[in-house]
């Protein structure tokens, strides 16, 4: 009669789940997954409520309890400071509070560890009691393996003892191997009896071939399933069924360990690589991070001098921010040295920033008061008449007007409306007050047509240089006599462009001094009894002149990067330092332009 053994492999398993059975609860929360939605005050309570329970809870759910708090608390620190002040409380405050919920999460968790400790001390006590009865059971398999009873009575006692092994609960663990491997050893001899019933083998041996093929089928499903974690979770639980279960036939014990073994192979390895790539991924994140912290510590505040510069910067910081939340973790080892690094380089940034504009604020407050003081002096003078010593002090008070910086953009207009109204008002008064003056713009009416006759008469000279010399000198004579009577205005403005055109042409005159030319003209008859058309044409070209001298900046910067080592680099040398000569003579020439309104604005004066 052929007497089965077990195979050494599932001798060694058989049972050892069974060993390991302890004390420890099952789970209380059905799905953890609602614990994120609880904010770190209902966590704490929630996690108090599951310890006032008589029966200890799952280390698991508490475990979980804790990870969620600290995830919540992560959250909170990490938004932008704009969102906690949205919800009505400063970063500072909820930091507080949280410090507060920690403190009592900290000593609900010491409060479980005692109890935990506690059952830990009971459940050895038990263990060793489950070893003393294990011993005895063993020491009844012995005997009766020798026993001479009738084979019924012995199979009946097997059975007697096995539900008694199998009822029992673990034992300490450095003794399971070796019970373990006793309890299989005896168990197998009493399979390899002579006297055991056939039909009691057979049948035990085909239940339990259908029980571990099914669990076969089982273990080779999960390869199916899309959550790797899960299904290595089910793979175990298969294991311990598996070992639960007794020996089949001896031909077929090893095709059907083969088989479970190689399904457990394939979960076995995606589990190490789902888990290797999410290190990688992680480590990729890592690098990620440290490039954003780098970006931030990078911005070079000192350089930051402007409002619209800290401005782009803010926007800057602000994408890094976006970027950063939209990556997962790093290893666990780096993620919170990496986030408290990204936040320090925030802060100091947004430190800075609120330093600057705090600075700011106060010289446009410096500013807009100056700029009150002048324009209520202003004010007090609009009604004097003297004539001349009120047009020098208002005339001294829009010089220092232009000196003064900017003021708040909320009081900016109104101030200078204040002012230039109060001005006006004087000068136009003045004007009212020199109407008879007319025969000085009878005189002017004479002059500029003396002036040009005579650059009729340069049409005659034969020496271009001598003709350029002349031309030059009466054209800014020109420009430097006052108004004419309205009536010949335009008359005399037409005459004297028609003349000019024609020396320039002629005499080839550069094209800024065209420019100049006919910009003067425009100039004349903007100011004709308007002051502050002059003074907003002023304030227009003053900014385009700042953009101008902000553009040859760039060129020059871009120029100290190019390399003149191939023809293409040649080639594209000479066109950018072509493009900022033409740019720094539109620079002269603009500044020429603010020279000539400066001009214009002192004869309204006179």
């Amino acid at each position: 009669m052929e007497t089965p053994t077990n195979s050494q492999q599932e001798l060694q398993q058989a049972g050892s789940d069974q060993e390991k059975k302890s004390l420890q609860p099952t789970s209380a929360i059905a799905d953890t997954t609602s614990l994120n939605d609880k904010n770190a005050a209902e966590l704490v309570e929630a996690l108090a409520v599951l310890l006032q329970a008589e029966e200890l809870p799952a280390r698991t759910d508490v475990e979980a309890y804790k990870k969620a708090f600290y995830r919540r608390k992560q959250q909170v620190l990490e938004a932008p400071q704009s969102q906690n002040e949205e919800g009505g409380e400063s970063l500072q405050d909820l930091s507080e509070k949280i410090e507060v919920h920690e403190e009592r999460l900290k000593d609900l968790l010491a409060s479980f560890r005692e109890r935990y400790q506690k059952v830990k001390e009971e459940e050895e006590a038990v263990k060793a009691q489950n070893l003393e009865k294990k011993q005895d059971l063993l020491t009844k398999l012995g005997e009766l393996l020798s026993s001479t009873d009738e084979f019924g009575k012995i199979v009946a006692d097997f059975r007697q003892i096995r539900e008694s092994w199998d009822a029992l609960g673990a034992i300490p663990e450095q003794q399971v191997n070796e019970i373990q491997n006793s309890y299989n050893k005896l168990v197998e001899q009493f399979y390899d009896l002579k006297q055991i019933n056939d039909e009691f083998r057979e049948y035990d041996f085909r239940k339990n071939l259908e029980a571990k093929t099914t669990l076969c089928e089982e273990a080779e499903s999960l390869s199916e399933l899309e959550d790797i974690v899960q299904a290595a979770r089910k793979l175990q639980d298969l294991h311990k069924q598996w070992r639960d279960l007794g020996p089949v036939a001896r031909d077929l014990r090893e095709s059907i360990w083969v088989r479970f073994k190689a399904a457990s192979s394939v979960i076995n390895k995606k589990h190490q690589e789902y888990f290797d790539q999410l290190k990688a991924a992680e480590n990729d994140n890592l690098e990620h991070k440290d490039t954003l912290c780098q970006k931030v510590e990078g911005i070079k505040i000192d350089e930051l001098t402007t409002p619209k510069q800290w401005e782009q910067a803010t926007q800057q910081v602000l994408q890094i921010q976006a970027e950063w939340k939209s990556i997962g973790f790093a290893p666990k080892k780096e993620n919170e040295k990496i986030y408290l690094r990204f936040r320090g380089a925030c802060d100091a940034f947004f430190s800075a920033k609120s330093m600057f504009f705090s600075k700011v604020r106060k010289e446009y407050e410096e500013n807009y008061a100056r700029k009150k003081e002048m324009a209520e002096e202003a004010e007090s003078l609009q009604d004097s008449e003297d004539w001349k010593g009120t047009t020098a002090r208002l005339t001294e008070l829009q010089a220092k007007w232009k000196e003064i910086g900017p003021v708040p953009r909320r009081q900016s207009d109104a101030i200078w409306h204040r002012f230039r109204t109060a001005c006006d008002k004087f000068f136009n008064r003045k004007k009212e007050a020199n109407a008879e003056s007319g025969a000085s713009w009878a005189e002017n009416l004479k002059l500029k047509l003396d002036i040009i006759a005579q650059l009729e008469a340069l049409e005659e000279e034969q020496d271009e240089q001598i003709a350029r010399d002349k031309l030059a000198e009466l054209t800014a004579k020109f420009r430097s006599v006052g108004f004419v009577p309205f009536k010949d205005k335009e008359k005399v403005q037409k005459a004297y462009r028609v003349i000019t055109d024609k020396l320039y042409d002629r005499l080839r005159v550069s094209r800024n001094n065209r420019r100049l030319e006919g910009y003067g003209s425009t100039l004349d008859e903007m100011g004709e009894g308007n002051k502050g058309k002059l003074f907003n044409e002023r304030t227009r070209m003053l900014r385009i002149l700042d953009r101008m001298k902000q553009e040859l900046q760039t060129y020059s910067n871009n120029l100290g990067f190019l390399s003149t080592d191939s023809k293409g680099g040649n080639a594209l040398l000479n066109e950018m330092n072509r493009k900022k000569e033409r740019l720094e003579e539109d620079i002269r020439l603009m500044q020429q332009k603010i020279k000539m309104i400066d001009e214009r604005i002192d004869q309204t004066d006179e």
